[in-house]
């Protein structure tokens, strides 16, 4: 605890923090000559930040320069000013104001938004030309440019808001490089798609009719997001759920080659087992080197830079993992020799001298036939095996199922299963590496990601067919992958847990409704199983904003069919439920801690009681959504659940 308040007393300048159990960093953000750095601290789990702005020449904070209750935070590029969002009496971020550190006059209102479904944030290009004020409601976004250089100046629309239209802008060379689901030959006719293409447009012609199309839409690689370097472009997409990462070198001549860029860009080759690419912070827009961070459930988190210059790859570091067993794993082409020089080289890796990363010479293709040299981390797949499936669901309906297991594991149809899900807001399921996780793999258990209808994986249209009047699509793609698990002796059928957090905890509880004894036990984190009376309720923080994911249910069609799935409104009398361990933070301001408490208090009611199958119900009185602060806190919940798991899997 002491060396949690020293280092909470020298981020926040202050010494009267004595006591705090939860610390959370928020935004941090450096000015243009790297000076000054802005950042936000939330003390509670409420998520109610605090700025504040230090100077890292004198190491002193600015103690007249705090501000409560920041949500946003952007430098402007000139001088040592700022631009800043507050939110309204439902912490819905909704206005923007801007502070100039050099005088004292008051902060100026530079922008409000009044619509109730709308947030307010503010980012800023890469090359610091202009800052952005993004307005954004769930299914629509409107971008707004203010000069970095005169951030009280004009502010320029790039395209009006419409209903269902998304857009997202970066900025290069005169021209913005936009990320938009908006088709149509004609600014009237509107047109929207369930996936993204990139198009570009002339800053000094700000509309839909000056739009360059770069990207198409494409519905086997769709684009997830971009990044923009003064010599590349980077756009990340999805290829079948599978990350990729596509490049561009800039500047490029678009009327040349009559609009078809696709056969410019090249691809960056990454771990065949990569499941999840988390790009670095990137921040040096003159920079030629990409840094990524790449994970699956048998590879640890790596870091690689990728020289865009030179089509090079260095392996940077990888987490250690303590007693695990680790080895390279072969890829197509490789002959035995080069394998044993590279396990060799990467074994030596994290001993290495930090300005000499290991380096091992590979062939690759990067598109355009040249060999490279390239680098790859360490893997776990010796160890543990991850398979990836589709299952049909109840409508034909094709799932992605991910299958992790050890790999000494005998498929007999005896094992016990952990099958998650979350299903909601278009997320990806992250499929990252867990050395938690390991602790059941190594005990026989089968780990299974549902990547139900809801999220994002296979892009918007997935995300689409999940969500409103479609969500209880969700409940039955995880119950078809629970069944796959057991028909093809995956586990065994009376051994399967259930694990959700949040959204992942309606679509747990809901399938526990639809089938009391589908599972043996289940663990709810914080989860939202009140759906029907939180969405009758305009005051709590989120409602509004989330009527485009749930629907509005002062309409009767949409309350009908809520209330058709709500899990603390269709819980089964005289049924035999499973064992559970539901949790609550008394501070979350997403999913208040009462939904969980009713929940369990109905259930304990209702159910058709059983002494081997617990209702257990755990509130954090000193936390928020998302759980315990400190190092090491998170590992004891996760053990208190682990041992909830077992105990009752084994009863």
């Amino acid at each position: 605890m002491e060396v949690a308040e020293t280092r909470l007393q020298y981020i926040s300048g202050c010494s009267t923090y004595g006591g705090i159990r939860y610390v959370q960093l928020g935004m941090f953000k450096l000015s243009q000559d790297h000076r000054l750095v802005a950042y936000t601290v939330d003390l509670t789990g409420e998520e109610v930040f605090t700025l504040f702005v230090k100077d890292l020449a004198t190491g002193k904070v600015i103690s007249h320069q705090k501000i409560e209750g920041v949500i946003g935070v952007e430098w402007a590029s000139k001088g040592y000013s700022l631009v800043y969002t507050t939110p309204d009496a439902l912490r819905r971020p909704s206005r923007v104001f801007y502070r100039n550190f050099t005088c004292g006059t008051d902060d100026v209102l530079v922008f409000e938004e009044k619509d109730p479904q709308r947030f307010v944030d503010v980012t800023r290009t890469k090359d610091w030309s202009y800052i952005l004020i993004n307005v954004n409601s769930k299914t629509s976004s409107e971008v707004f440019l203010i000069q970095s250089k005169n951030p009280t100046g004009a502010i320029q629309r790039v395209e009006e808001r419409q209903d269902n239209v998304q857009y997202f802008v970066e900025h290069h060379e005169g021209y913005l490089y936009i990320l938009t689901n908006r088709s149509g030959p004609k600014e009237k006719e509107i047109t929207v798609t369930d996936s993204y293409r990139l198009v570009r447009c002339d800053v000094r012609g700000l509309s839909f009719n000056n739009w360059q199309e770069i990207i198409p839409f494409q519905r086997e690689s769709w684009v997830e997001d971009m990044d923009i370097f003064e010599k590349h472009l980077v756009t990340y997409h999805r290829e079948s759920g599978i990350p990729c990462i596509k490049v561009l070198d800039l500047p490029f001549s678009l009327e040349k080659i009559g609009g078809k860029l696709l056969s410019s860009f090249w691809t960056v080759p990454l771990p065949n087992s990569t499941c999840i690419v988390t790009p670095g912070a990137n921040s040096d827009f003159n920079s030629t080197v990409l840094r990524i961070e790449v994970s699956s459930p048998t590879l640890p988190d790596a870091t690689l830079d990728i020289d865009l210059s030179l089509k090079r790859s260095r392996f940077l570091q990888q987490l250690q993992i303590c007693g695990s067993d680790v080895s390279y794993v072969q890829r197509s082409g490789a002959n035995k020799h080069e394998e044993t020089f590279v396990k060799n080289r990467l074994q030596t890796a994290a001993s290495a001298d930090e300005s000499h990363p290991s380096e091992i010479i590979c062939r690759k293709d990067y598109g355009g036939g040249t060999e490279v040299q390239d680098t790859w981390p360490l893997d776990m797949s010796s160890r543990y095996s991850c398979n990836h499936f589709e299952v049909t669901s109840q409508d034909y309906a094709r799932i992605p199922l991910t299958v992790v297991h050890s790999k000494s594991l005998r498929m007999d149809g005896l094992n016990p299963a952990l099958l998650m899900g979350y299903g909601a807001y278009g997320e990806v399921l992250e499929l990252g590496f867990s050395a938690d996780r390991m602790s059941l793999l190594d005990r026989g258990w089968v780990l299974a990601f549902a990547h139900v209808r809801g999220g994002g994986e296979l892009g918007k249209g997935w995300h689409d067919s999940g969500k409103l009047l479609q969500k209880k699509n969700s409940f039955h793609d995880l119950l078809a992958c629970g069944d796959f698990l057991v028909e093809h002796k995956f586990v065994h059928p009376k051994k399967i847990a259930g694990w959700g957090e949040s959204a992942g905890g309606l679509l747990v509880a809901a399938a526990a409704n639809i089938r009391p004894d589908f599972f043996r036990a289940i663990v709810l984190k914080v989860p939202f199983v009140d759906v029907c009376n939180t969405m009758l309720d305009p005051s709590l923080h989120l409602t509004v904003h989330e009527y485009d994911e749930w629907g509005n249910p002062s309409e009767v069609n949409t309350f009908q069919y809520i209330r058709s799935y709500s899990p603390y409104d269709n819980i089964n009398g005289g049924v035999c439920y499973p064992a559970m361990l539901v949790t609550a933070a008394f501070n979350d301001t997403r999913v208040g801690y009462w939904e969980a408490a009713k929940y369990i208090a109905r259930l304990r009611e209702a159910h058709l009681y059983d002494t081997n199958k617990p209702l257990l119900f755990k509130t954090r009185l000193q936390t928020g959504h998302f759980g315990e602060g400190g190092r090491y806190q998170h590992l004891k919940e996760t053990a208190y659940d682990f041992s909830f798991l077992i105990e009752m899997m084994f009863e």
